[in-house]
């Protein structure tokens, strides 16, 4: 009530030192909406639908655009975060499982990542490695929502899995 008081007293003052009645200060011109145009994609086949689907629904994370370079194509975008993310759930993935390994509550049961740390570090890592190669030569070819699905995916699996190491 004190910031409601407060306000329509600043109202006031601003409206008397330039003229202005509280009235015309309170009052707001309100503009009609724009009209949105209603997009119809029923009926539509090949260019003309994908046209149609992109004007629809547009690419808000610039993953879709085909770039040029393999260079471009992981800078730009979300595709840093979604790399630097399953990277750090890969890390936070394999603690958890060490740590669970540690205190004898838990073994390894991924033949491929071996029974070390150094062994689970060096497999883990290159396969880390190539699912963020496969998902940039995606989003490299323009085909960046499925690359983030498949980021998101392994991101998920290390958080889950990682988490699971952490409990017990």
């Amino acid at each position: 009530m004190k910031t409601l008081l407060m306000t329509a007293l600043l109202l006031i003052l601003s409206a008397v030192s330039v003229g202005q009645s509280a009235d015309q200060v309170t009052a707001k011109k309100e503009l009609p909406d724009m009209p949105k145009a209603q997009v119809d994609c029923h009926n539509l086949k090949g260019k003309n639908l994908d046209r149609c689907l992109q004007q629809k629904y547009p690419d808000r994370w610039g993953l879709e655009k085909p770039v040029g370079s393999f260079k471009e194509a992981a800078s730009t975008g979300a595709m840093p975060y979604f790399i630097a993310g399953l990277a750090a759930s890969f890390i936070y993935d394999e603690e958890g499982t060490q740590h669970c390994i540690s205190n004898g509550t838990c073994t390894e049961h991924n033949p491929i990542l071996g029974q070390t740390r150094t062994q689970a570090y060096l497999v883990g890592g290159a396969l880390t490695t190539i699912a963020a190669v496969a998902a940039i030569k995606l989003r490299q070819e323009g085909h960046g929502n499925f690359a983030a699905f498949i980021l998101w995916g392994g991101i998920v699996g290390h958080v889950m899995f990682g988490t699971d190491g952490w409990r017990q």
